[in-house]
């Protein structure tokens, strides 16, 4: 859905190697926003093409060669086409040889080559790795030795990573976007109302995998428009699992930024700023390690999460004292005591009935009202 240029560059790779002249292609854009399926595409567009896959996995990020002897598992078979001194060095690193063979990082990768060479003589390859960043660093290094050592051959390699990930030098990035609007409200088409599907366009944006998560997590009500959708939008199991570990990497101090900035919603750095100082934590350490972990983005005194589900994923995952003291800490520092936001953060940070902050927020409603 939308993505007719995106798929255009795809047909371009695969019809060069094809031709005899392979390439390198990486796919690059955040969590859930459609770069599997452009994969899955390729795959279903590669005819007559030999598809190798393998998908990097955090937990495997260590294991030496595990990406690699996923990837290159189909061409087992053609390791005798392969120069004796790359074989026995590809063999050894991947299990399928003798142990004590020294597995020299050079040969491995020129085994690779020569491995995927071997292949393209009976077929055009394409290669397809997801979650680039998340591959172990002697299967990275020895695919893309490869990709881009291949001269000729008919090989095409396709590799899917998120951002901030350093650059890949010979490689074409390809930056998969938010869709636009309209197709994000194609998407939603007979899933949910249309005004219930430019509502979630709006506050989820153009992510493809969270608007149709966020779309099935609602009630029939929800989708049908009857119901309004709730304020912090259900996170799904896809873009959990993509987001947990990242919030899940963050420091003591960088989760409480986060929190509080959860529970202020308004964007300002400076109020969370100032809630961080008063709970004795350093502002600009604490919001510079969230931002370094790709979880909040800003623009002077702007204070945004990178994607608004991730906000839900951080108050989700607080308990209710958490959430009760950044609403505290908020309402002791950032705003005044005829402030609305104050009033209301105070009452949210309440653990029980308080005759006197009833009394302020229904003044500070007639204020609002007027």
């Amino acid at each position: 859905m939308g993505r007719a240029a995106e798929l255009a560059r795809v047909d371009r790779l695969l019809d060069d190697a094809r031709a005899g002249r392979p390439g390198l292609l990486v796919v690059e854009g955040e969590a859930g926003i459609g770069k599997t399926a452009l994969l899955e595409a390729a795959a279903a567009r590669a005819a007559g093409c030999t598809v190798l896959r393998a998908r990097g996995i955090e937990s495997e990020a260590t294991l030496p060669q595990a990406v690699l002897l996923e990837l290159l598992g189909p061409l087992r078979p053609l390791l005798p086409e392969v120069p004796p001194g790359q074989a026995a060095a590809l063999a050894a690193a991947l299990g399928w040889g003798p142990a004590d063979v020294p597995g020299e990082r050079h040969l491995v990768a020129a085994g690779t080559l020569s491995l995927l060479a071997a292949a393209a003589a009976a077929a055009p390859v394409l290669v397809l790795v997801d979650d680039l960043q998340w591959a172990d660093a002697e299967s990275a290094a020895a695919l893309l030795f490869a990709a881009r050592r291949v001269h000729g051959d008919r090989v095409a390699v396709l590799v899917a990573r998120r951002p901030g990930a350093g650059p890949l030098p010979g490689a074409e990035v390809l930056p998969v976007t938010a869709l636009p609007a309209d197709d994000a409200r194609t998407l939603l088409a007979g899933t949910v109302a249309p005004a219930v599907a430019r509502r979630l366009a709006g506050r989820v944006g153009g992510v493809p995998l969270a608007l149709l998560e966020v779309a099935a997590a609602l009630s029939p009500a929800q989708r049908a428009g009857t119901e309004q959708p709730p304020a912090d939008l259900p996170v799904g199991p896809a873009l959990s699992g993509a987001f947990e570990p990242v919030l899940a990497g963050l420091s003591a101090g960088a989760r409480e930024a986060v929190l509080l900035l959860a529970a202020a919603d308004d964007g300002s750095a400076a109020a969370v700023a100032a809630a961080l100082a008063r709970s004795g934590t350093d502002p600009a350490e604490a919001l510079d390690a969230a931002e370094e972990r790709g979880v909040v983005v800003r623009d002077g005194d702007a204070l945004a999460f990178r994607h608004p589900l991730l906000r839900s994923l951080v108050w989700r995952r607080a308990t209710p004292a958490e959430r009760r003291r950044a609403h505290r800490l908020l309402a002791g520092t950032a705003r005044t005591g005829a402030d609305l936001a104050a009033v209301l953060d105070r009452a949210l940070a309440a653990a029980g009935p308080d005759e006197a902050l009833a009394r302020e927020l229904a003044a500070a409603a007639g204020r609002a009202r007027a």
